[in-house]
């Protein structure tokens, strides 16, 4: 019986993650196997689409390696499969403590290799994970606020001193930086270390002629699609005895999904039947409802202008296959009515 505990303990503790300041999911993998053979994967490849981008970003505004926090990002999270990692939790890093006074609690293994139960951050999408952890890695902790200052650009020269300096101050296992360089070689992530070159930065501008800055979002106050390249698997309408309050629009995972129209960001979060989920009010005094996206990228409060990006097309809550139900509505969670009278799908 007690041997059938330890291991119940010791399984769970595999299942759920890697976290800072203990061993971390790659050390439980066999020794004879390589770390790219175990672990490269389309969970890894669709993590890395996810997050690459705005790895990216936060690395050049922060002076921070980008392969290094998407390696971190893969190998603390198990691929982004582990339990703190997914929805409701978004926890990408196993960050301790708490975040805006929420968290989550797991069996993890202290310093001495005991298991007890942990309290890990909550966050409300992936996206406040890496913004976090940049925070973490920017100001170190109460004790010693430049415990991770050895990974900043300024000090490592090249993404193996960063992950060097990261091994034995963000986790105990020796073999830290090993893990993550072999990780970040196997997906070629130095790629997010360079700064993308966009084509209104180069493009010639004709005499006479102001050069026109694009924008990811659309300046009118009316309707646009909040996906594109879709298929419609599910119109609005009574669908057998129940009624479908919104229209589904099949697309691959992890699509960026788009507010359809100007507005303040009035409820994310996850429910059990529409997943993760962002609602949008509108001036008009309209909602559009976004739900089983497989990442939140807004926040309640925020004001958002159609065509900005708000989440990632998924498949999270009830629903058969990747896609995004878009909903208008009168109220929250109520008063559904059909997204043809005011967009042409």
């Amino acid at each position: 019986m007690k041997k059938l505990k330890t291991y119940f303990l010791l399984t769970l503790l595999v299942a759920q993650l890697g976290m800072m300041n203990t061993t971390t999911l790659a050390s439980e993998i066999d020794s004879s196997q390589s770390y790219e053979q175990a672990t490269k994967n389309q969970d890894a490849l669709d993590l890395i689409d996810s997050i690459g981008e705005r790895a990216r970003a936060l690395g050049q505004e922060n002076n921070l390696y980008a392969s290094v926090m998407i390696a971190q990002a893969i190998l603390e999270s198990g691929n982004g499969q582990s339990d703190l990692a997914k929805s409701p939790n978004f926890n990408l890093f196993g960050t301790k403590g708490s975040y805006e006074q929420l968290s989550v609690t797991y069996y993890a293994s202290d310093v001495s290799g005991k298991l007890k139960q942990t309290e890990f951050r909550k966050y409300p999408s992936h996206q406040a994970a890496m913004e976090d952890y940049v925070t973490i890695l920017k100001n170190g902790t109460a004790e010693n606020k430049n415990l991770f200052k050895g990974a900043h650009k300024k000090e490592a020269k090249s993404y193996e001193e960063a992950t060097k300096a990261l091994t034995s101050t963000y986790s105990t296992d020796e073999n830290y930086d090993q893990k993550l360089n072999s990780i970040i070689e196997s997906y070629n992530l130095t790629r997010f270390d360079e700064v993308e070159v966009k084509v209104e930065e180069v493009k010639e501008v004709a005499p006479q002629e102001e050069e026109k800055e694009e924008s990811p979002v659309v300046e009118t106050n009316e309707f646009v699609l909040p996906v594109e390249g879709y298929s419609i698997s599910s119109p609005f309408g009574h669908r057998g005895e129940e009624h479908h309050d919104g229209i589904d629009l099949a697309i691959a995972e992890n699509s960026p999904v788009k507010a359809a129209k100007n507005g303040v960001v009035v409820g994310t979060g996850f429910d059990e039947s529409a997943g993760n989920y962002v609602i949008i009010q509108h001036e008009d005094h309209l909602f559009t409802n976004y739900f089983h996206l497989n990442g939140i990228e807004t926040q309640v409060g925020d004001t958002v202008k159609a065509g900005q990006l708000i989440g990632l097309v998924g498949s999270t809550g009830h629903s058969t296959g990747s896609h995004l139900h878009f909903g208008v509505s009168t109220e929250e969670w109520q008063g559904y009515l059909d997204p043809t009278n005011y967009l042409n799908f």
